[in-house]
């Protein structure tokens, strides 16, 4: 049977979809574009499609511009398709939010996050996940403006929908605990950051183990709140379980090491410990000058840290 030219057009635009979804280049998304418009007209949902995932590389690529453009084109066509209460709808908002956001334009990032959130709500209700994405978003739009109350707000609302949908034993539940412990720590309140934390930690030894980078996260966040309350002895506990998992996991030195090795050289310097802290901070400098160079903030602060302690050290001797 001879194929019409449209029947072959949609032929040849779905091999190059299955290209796209291998590959992700968007000199074949482009091709893609010039035929459907070609054949289907701009008013067309696939067209939309396109536009939509011709968005994603660029996003990728950092061309920011570029993929607003596209999200824009794919918003347009499927608002005159749909109208407003549409998931595909949701999911342009939802991008051009992101898109926003990595280009830190906040209050348009916000802007189009809150109508995805609208949308999925008044279609699904609150109980569903991408309602708890958009929130997450929105909380994390609002932690980097350092504008942690209203953080807090959505990041609370997330977790609470992940806690009905998944359960309490979720890695996405561990993932939300933790970056809600992040705004509740930098407010202050320290006894919630550290149930979060704790929280998070137990979900993840439960899923993953003990030598995972996550619960390794979960070591050192728990390890930042105790130094900052003064509990010092456990802040030494969980930032050298975060070390030892660092250790364990790494093949070559992760810049996460000497990091911890430099966290664990104040602690051990406020609890009066000089020469356990110069130790640590030894280690800092020495794997900092590999990873960093002699001359960067990390290694000179290492090295200026290790010459006043050992100075210290020096006078507690004579």
């Amino acid at each position: 049977m001879k194929l019409s030219k449209k029947q072959y057009c949609i032929i040849v635009i779905r091999t190059y979809l299955l290209f796209v979804q291998i590959y992700q280049r968007s000199k074949l998304l482009k091709i893609q574009k010039i035929l459907s418009l070609k054949y289907f007209g701009f008013n067309y949902n696939f067209v939309a499609h396109l536009y939509f995932n011709l968005g994603v590389p660029y996003n990728k690529k950092e061309q920011y511009d570029k993929a607003i453009n596209c999200y824009e084109k794919s918003l347009k066509i499927k608002l005159s398709i749909f109208g407003i209460d549409h998931i595909d709808v949701a999911c342009c908002y939802n991008n051009l939010g992101s898109t926003y956001y990595d280009k830190k334009d906040y209050t348009k990032a916000i802007e189009y996050h809150e109508d995805a959130l609208k949308i999925r709500i008044q279609i699904f209700g609150i109980d569903y996940e991408d309602v708890a994405v958009s929130c997450t978003n929105i909380g994390s739009i609002y932690q980097d403006k350092n504008n942690h109350n209203e953080a807090i707000k959505y990041f609370e609302k997330a977790l609470k929908i992940k806690l009905d949908i998944l359960g309490n034993n979720h890695i996405d539940v561990a993932w939300s605990y933790n970056i809600l412990g992040v705004s509740y720590g930098i407010t202050g309140r320290c006894d919630k950051a550290i149930e979060c934390y704790d929280n998070a930690l137990k979900i993840r030894l439960s899923t993953f183990g003990t030598y995972h980078e996550d619960v390794s996260e979960s070591y050192t966040c728990l390890g930042v709140v105790y130094a900052y309350t003064e509990l010092y002895d456990k802040a030494i506990e969980c930032h050298e379980k975060a070390l030892e998992i660092k250790k364990k996991l790494s093949n070559i030195i992760d810049i996460t090491i000497p990091a911890l090795c430099g966290m664990l050289g104040l602690v051990y310097e406020c609890k009066g410990e000089t020469k356990t802290a110069c130790k640590y901070n030894e280690d800092a400098w020495k794997m900092n000058s590999i990873l960093e160079g002699e001359w960067h903030k990390a290694t000179t602060e290492s090295k200026k840290q290790v010459k006043k302690l050992s100075k210290k050290i020096a006078l507690n001797q004579t």
